[in-house]
Formats: structure tokens, C-alpha cells, sequence
């Protein structure tokens, strides 16, 4: 719609769109009343007709509002513009000699849309429509600006749902996808109007109060958050069951930085996953000193491989029968020159986290190789030393590779070599490793399960894994109670060994500690046993000392003769040697 208006805002001429509107603007009306008439409900009528006369009072050159309503019967959203032309020709006889201004109605609904449709996905997750990591930070900003001084009344949550790769993995992606949707709209019905849920990407969700009493309401609504996700999720035929761990930081009181306190929250997400997941921790202070000693270690653990700060210790296993030693069981120590020893319970999740432990298992396997070359070469050929491998390790396309070459290059007795894994490892694509543990049964390595009963392996993949020992978790041994022959520990460790015996391996208790907890897993059939009775884990001239003499441990009394089986016991031909002492036997980085 087109119309010129003179300097008096009159209509000197318009567009046929003018003529055929409902309101007909015609020719000697003022602009006004025109307006008004094709507008009567627009609420910036006012502001619109005073734009129109402050170009045609020659204040401004252009003016131009959009606007919602509805023209014509027609809703949507309007652009109305009005320019002023100072220099019009005037045709013969029919427009005055003067400067005259040019109005201009579009429609630019769709346009319109389109813009408010960009400027949406900008700000939002096009997945679960939340707002997105941009507008997350936009209002948390605009929260910290407007929270009073000295009172505690934003809260940032960080949400990180528990194993959501399990899901992707076994269901696909796009179950996934509906997941995340389904966890999106739980978590947007625990909070109140104002408050704010993100999807910051993956499976991580944040959300920000404000305008609570007291920090612990925040603790309040993480509780909300896990009732809300308990019920099961129903993706197709299946259902799903979720947990969340969940970051709690307070502003002020944790920092004031939007930066600071995300990263508070994840700190105290993490503190979270620690405790065992499906919980919620608030930040402390103490998280920062933590973190900070973590991040340490993670810069000292990068270099310890080529500054020769590790060493390997060698705990003995003997046969419970008979107190001959079986073999041993490889433990990786650091030596830190600044920080001493640090204890494999710290730097080994460490190595794990950043994969450092791939080029550090590497280096286990082959130096435990060449000891086991020395110890043959001593004598011991029938010694076996056991060595854990990790799930990376394992993943790895190279580990396999790298086992020959290992074994080539030592020449030891391939029998001689046992690869330990946890039973957490079972259940990451079992049928996979079912093949690669083949791969290595078929080279003569022996293998073993470490820690069974603390994973979540079924006994129907259990049967189907080549193992050739099992090895009953030390919480177990530590359970048993000989004073009481009805106690759960002593069912449990008796089930394990029936079990390990049934399909066919062999069973070691490890943590043995006591001459009671003995006398229980000789009683019940276990094959072999290693804790603090026995040795506590020694150096290889240390070793080579506890076999030179005995067969077992000074501490340790042996069953009566009775009860021992013929076989010799294991004894030393000549010195035993560690790769520390030996040209031949050097390590290799």
C-alpha cells in the first residue's frame, strides 16, 4: 500500500491496495484520520501518526515501525515507513509546488518469522528446544546483576546423566535423542516460572535459581531432580531406566564469576560421579585443593614415564594346600622425587582418565616380560608372574600387536605370563573381547578375573570368556567369620570358589590376612591365595630372597604333611636378577 501525502498531510494520491481496502483512503483526507480508519485498534496509532508528522514537518527524513496487527481481515506483522521527497516534480496542474512525503505499508509477516525463527534456534537447543549454552550465559549474567547484595539467591545445577553412552551404544542414536527429550521435560517440571533449564550439550543439562531462602533449598530441588528421573523411560519396546549426577555452586558465596561457578558446578558434579553417581554435592573449597593436586599429578604423571619413576613390586601367590609359591602378582609403584610415593589408588584412575595408562601398561607388560626371562633363566620356569591390563589397553588395536613382539623379543614361556582384568571390563561389548581373549589364549597366555563379584558380569558371559583363574575380591575375604558359620561372607566366598570350580577355573583369594581366613579357604577348596600373610608385595632381589630359602612366607605355617600334595616345592638354582641389575634385561621406553 502506497499513498503520497502533501506537507499538510493530505492524500494526493494513492495506490489501487488503497482503494480496494476495507477502509478506503481516498483522495483530500488526512493522513490521520486514514490511519485511524485502517487501524482502529492498533495501540501505537499515536506513536505512529506523530513519526508521519515529524517528517512532514521536515525534522526527520525517514520514519519506520513495525507493528502486529490486523489489516484488511489479514493478521500479521506490518512495516509502515514514511519518506520525504523535498524535490517532486509536479505533474500538470494536480500536485502543489512543495515537498511532499511518500507512506508505505508492507506486509512482512513472513519475513518476520523467519527472523524470529533464527533468532530462536541462536538461542535454544534444537533438539529439546531448552535454552542453549549462548542464552544460558546471557541469563545467568543478567541473575548475578540483579541478585542483592549479600544474600545467597542463584544457584547454578550442572546435570550430567549417569552412563548415557550405554544408551547411544546399545538402542542407537536416535533413542538417545528421544531420551534426552523425555529428561528434558522431567527436569523443566521441577523448577518454578523464572527459573532456567539449559541443555549445555551431550547429555549435559544446567539449570539456575534464583530468589531462594537459603543455599539448601538448592539441595531441595537436586533431590526433586532424581525423583523425577527415577521413573523408567519408555523409548519403542524398551524401557530405560536414568540417574543424574548433579554440581551444586551458590552465588555468592562460591564466587561471583558466571565463568567461576560453572566451573565450580562441574567440579562438584564430578565430587558427585565419585560418591557413586545418582547423587548431588555442593561445592566446597576443599573440591579446589583437590582439584589442584589433581591437576599436578596429571602434569607429573605425563613425564614419569621417561624420567624412570616407576617401578614394579611383585606380591607372591601360593598354592593353599601345599604353601608352595605359584607365582606372582606384578604392582606398579611411583616415585615421585618431590611428591614421594604416591599411592596407585591416585595416579592410576589418573592414567586412566587421560590415557596415559595405555603407554604405561605397555611398559608394565614388558618389564615384567624380562624379569620373567630372568627368573626363567635363574631356574623358575614354572613361576608365573600375573600382570592387569587395563580396558584401554585392551580396546587398543596396538595391545595385541604389542603382546607378540613382547613375547618374541623376551623369549620367555608364554605360560608363564597371566593377563589380569576387572570384571567391570565383561560388560563393554562382550562379544568382542570374547575374540580378542581367544586371540590371546592362542599365543599361551594364560588370563584371570580380578575382583570378581564387585562388577556386573552375568554368569551366562561369564562361561563364555577363556579364564583360567578367578579371583575372589578381597572385601569378600575380609567378610569371612569363622566364628560364625552362618555368616553371609562365608556363604559368598563358598559360592565363588563352587562356582569358579564349576566352569572350570581355578580360584585365588586375594587379601588373605589372617591364619582364620586361611584355614577357611583351605577348608573350602580354594586353590591359591596372596595377601599380607603370605608377603606383602616385594622388590625382584626381594622376591628372589622369599623363594631362595622356603617356599613360603616366614608368617605362614604350612598344613600339616598329611594333608600336602608331593609336589617339590619351588626353589632357587642360582641368584635371581632384576631388569634393574641386568645389561640383558634393561628397560625399554
Amino acid at each position: 500500500m502506497v499513498i503520497l501525502l502533501d506537507k499538510a498531510g493530505r492524500v494526493l494520491a494513492v495506490n489501487s491496495a488503497w482503494r480496494t481496502s476495507a477502509a478506503q483512503i481516498i483522495e483530500g483526507a488526512h493522513y490521520w484520520q486514514s490511519l485511524t480508519a485502517l487501524l482502529p485498534q492498533l495501540a501505537q496509532i499515536p506513536l505512529l501518526c506523530a513519526g508521519v508528522a515529524a517528517v512532514l514537518a521536515g525534522f526527520e527524513e525517514q520514519y519506520a515501525l513495525e507493528f502486529t496487527a490486523e489489516l484488511d481481515a489479514i493478521p500479521g506483522t506490518f512495516k509502515l515507513r514514511a519518506v520525504r521527497i523535498p524535490e517532486i516534480t509536479p505533474a500538470k496542474n494536480t500536485l502543489p509546488d512543495q515537498g511532499c512525503t511518500l507512506l508505505s505499508i508492507d506486509n512482512i509477516s513472513e519475513r518476520s518469522r523467519a527472523q524470529a525463527l533464527l533468532a530462536f534456534h541462536a538461542q535454544h537447543d534444537p533438539l529439546t528446544e531448552l535454552p542453549n549454552r549462548v542464552l544460558f550465559f546471557e541469563r545467568l549474567q543478567e541473575f548475578l546483576d540483579e541478585a542483592a547484595p549479600g544474600r545467597a539467591n542463584v544457584a547454578l545445577l550442572l546435570v550430567d546423566l549417569d552412563h548415557f553412552k550405554n544408551i547411544n551404544d546399545t538402542l542407537g542414536h536416535p533413542l538417545g535423542d528421544v531420551l534426552l527429550q523425555q529428561v528434558a521435560q522431567r527436569l523443566v517440571s521441577c523448577l518454578r516460572n523464572g527459573d532456567i533449564t539449559a541443555r549445555l550439550g551431550g547429555d549435559e543439562f544446567a539449570m539456575i535459581l534464583r530468589n531462594f531462602s537459603h543455599p539448601n533449598d538448592a539441595g531441595l530441588v537436586a533431590t526433586k531432580i532424581m525423583r523425577a528421573l527415577a521413573p523408567p523411560f519408555r523409548l519403542a519396546e524398551s524401557e530405560v531406566f536414568v540417574t543424574a549426577s548433579i554440581g551444586i555452586t551458590v552465588a555468592p558465596r562460591d564466587g561471583e564469576d558466571l565463568h567461576e561457578l560453572l566451573r565450580n558446578a562441574d567440579i562438584a558434579m564430578y565430587r558427585a560421579k565419585d560418591l557413586g553417581k545418582n547423587a548431588f554435592a555442593f561445592f566446597t573449597n576443599d573440591m579446589n585443593e583437590r582439584l589442584a593436586q589433581h591437576q599436578i599429578l596429571t602434569m607429573a604423571l605425563r613425564t614419569a614415564l621417561e624420567r624412570d619413576e616407576f617401578r614394579l613390586v611383585y606380591q607372591p601367590l601360593v598354592e593353599v594346600h601345599s604353601g608352595v609359591v605359584s607365582g606372582v602378582e606384578a604392582l606398579l609403584r611411583w616415585k615421585h622425587p618431590d611428591l614421594g610415593e604416591v599411592s596407585p589408588g591416585v595416579f592410576i584412575p589418573i592414567a586412566e582418565e587421560t590415557g596415559l595408562i595405555v603407554p604405561i601398561g605397555a611398559w608394565v607388560l614388558r618389564t615384567a616380560c624380562q624379569q620373567i626371562k630372568l627368573w626363567q633363566e635363574a631356574g623358575l620356569q614354572k613361576l608365573k608372574v600375573s600382570v592387569n591390563v587395563s580396558a584401554r589397553q585392551l580396546r587398543g588395536s596396538r595391545f595385541l600387536p604389542q603382546l607378540r613382539r613382547v613375547l618374541v623379543e623376551t623369549e620367555i614361556f608364554p605360560q608363564s605370563l597371566e593377563l589380569e582384568l576387572t570384571e567391570s571390563m565383561l560388560a563393554e561389548n562382550p562379544t568382542e573381547l570374547v575374540v580378542k581373549l581367544q586371540q590371546i589364549k592362542a599365543l599361551g597366555v594364560r588370563l584371570s578375573l580380578d575382583d570378581f563379584g564387585t562388577g556386573y558380569s552375568s554368569l551366562s558371559n561369564l562361561s563364555r570368556f577363556p579364564f583360567d583363574t578367578l579371583k575372589i575380591d578381597q572385601s569378600f575375604v575380609r567378610a569371612i567369620d569363622v566364628d560364625n558359620q552362618n555368616s553371609q561372607g562365608n556363604a559368598l566366598v563358598k559360592t565363588v570358589i563352587s562356582l569358579g570350580h564349576t566352569l572350570g577355573f581355578s580360584v585365588l583369594a586375594e587379601g588373605v590376612e589372617t591364619d582364620q581366613q586361611a584355614q577357611f579357604l583351605r577348608t573350602h577348596g580354594s586353590d591359591s591365595m596372596q595377601g599380607y600373610l603370605i608377603s606383602k608385595p616385594l622388590s625382584a632381589r626381594e622376591t628372589a630372597k622369599f623363594l631362595s630359602p622356603a617356599p613360603y612366607a616366614a608368617n605362614w605355617r604350612a598344613p600339616p604333611p598329611s594333608s600336602a600334595p608331593s609336589a617339590p616345592p619351588m626353589r632357587m638354582d642360582r641368584p635371581v636378577l632384576s631388569p634393574e641389575s641386568s645389561k640383558t634385561g634393561s628397560r625399554s621406553h
